[in-house]
């Protein structure tokens, strides 16, 4: 494995990587995987030092190894809270490491058996809900949108996989589709031709199947003549604006929804009637938060709509406790994640607001299963459908 040894001896074995510190001095929860568990090895920290003990020979990579490195929601917590600075850069810190791990694991066939169905679906489908590529549109029927295919446009929405399938979602891409009509917005979609941004394999580790999707999706947009590519799914924004550029440019600029909402309000592009007072609290999603450090955008779009009051939870923004759904722990270790769900859902609760909200299709779907499965009163939105009921 071409991790340099001295990398990996960095790690300061201190144990912070579990805890959120504040400048108040309080701490929080941090890690999913180590509360749960409540063993070092589970932690960011306990992680390296399997890989270290690996280095030396004291381990061997085996299924107990796997079982370890794959629980964990690549959530970035750890990476946050890190005393050591070694740990800091994009290109080496504790996800990253993790992901290299899981690399690691799949070429030597050590990889979950839930996971491997997710792999073989996007190899056979372009996408890991087993969907037939001819129905990648079919949640858009009677919406006369532009086929970015046969006509050109200033902008494309990039569904997303989970949102074109899953008809729970469904109603998220439904809604941006009415804001970017109701902004005037000249966008379109690729429909069929629209494949996975290759985000959960290489969450995975499949790194080869990774990069033939990050190949056959920049050559689609550089060649789609869009000069911006909008998704409201917080794993493709970050894997298309983050991980891309690792083997090639997209040169489209690529923003989330939040992002390209908050540009069109500032531009008197979108504006709202005054809705229902209500009282929301918004949940940051790891890949959108802590990994592409997009937090003021959806705050900016709740609070500009009249009517709306933005509560905080008590551990919020770069302390935002992970729904749990992330680094196919949602797939592979589903009772896990489900309780994950279940503590941020009760931590909602202690704001005593009415509507859970995020920006990201996996948290949506884990943090409403726990909504109901708690029978709380709360109940789950996404940002953009509170936009869209406010949108004149």
């Amino acid at each position: 494995m071409k991790i340099a040894y001295a990398y990996v001896q960095c790690c300061l074995r201190c144990r912070t990587c579990g805890y959120y510190y504040t400048p108040e001095e309080m701490h929080f929860e941090a890690c999913p995987s180590l509360w749960k568990h409540y063993f070092a090895a589970y932690s960011g920290g306990g992680k390296l030092t399997l890989l270290r003990l690996i280095h030396e020979g004291v381990l061997e990579w085996n299924q107990e190894v796997a079982d370890i490195v794959y629980r964990c929601n690549l959530c970035g917590n750890c990476r946050e809270n890190c005393y050591s600075l070694a740990f800091r850069t994009p290109s080496f810190n504790h996800v990253r490491l993790m992901e290299l791990m899981r690399a690691e694991l799949v070429q030597r066939g050590f990889v979950l058996p839930e996971h491997k169905v997710l792999i073989n679906s996007i190899k056979n489908y372009d996408n890991p809900w087993q969907g037939p590529r001819s129905g990648k549109d079919r949640w858009a029927k009677g919406l006369s949108i532009k086929d970015l295919n046969r006509e050109k446009a200033e902008v494309m929405y990039y569904v997303g996989c989970t949102a074109s399938y899953d008809v729970t979602i469904k109603r998220t891409g439904v809604a941006t589709v009415q804001i970017l009509k109701k902004a005037g917005v000249d966008f379109g979609i690729l429909g069929p031709r629209e494949i996975c941004c290759g985000s959960i394999a290489a969450r995975i580790g499949d790194r080869d199947l990774f990069q033939q999707l990050v190949k056959r999706n920049i050559d689609i947009f550089n060649s789609s003549g869009v000069s911006t590519i909008v998704t409201a799914c917080a794993g493709c924004y970050k894997t298309i604006s983050e991980d891309y550029p690792e083997f090639g440019k997209v040169k489209p600029e690529v923003l989330h929804i939040t992002q390209y909402l908050d540009r069109l309000i500032q531009e008197k592009k979108v504006r709202f009637r005054e809705v229902e007072k209500t009282e929301v609290t918004y949940h940051d999603p790891c890949h959108l938060g802590r990994h592409a450090k997009v937090f003021e955008e959806p705050r900016n779009v709740l609070k500009a709509i009249p009517g709306i009051n933005l509560v905080e939870m008590p551990r919020s923004r770069m302390a935002s406790w992970c729904c749990g759904a992330g680094g196919g722990v949602r797939s592979g270790f589903s009772q896990w994640s489900s309780e994950t769900a279940g503590k941020r859902v009760k931590e909602a609760e202690t704001t005593g607001v009415q509507y859970l909200v995020s920006a990201c299709p996996f948290c949506f779907q884990n943090l409403d299963n726990a909504i109901r499965g708690t029978n709380s009163r709360l109940k789950m939105m996404d940002v953009v459908e509170l936009v869209e009921q406010a949108v004149v």
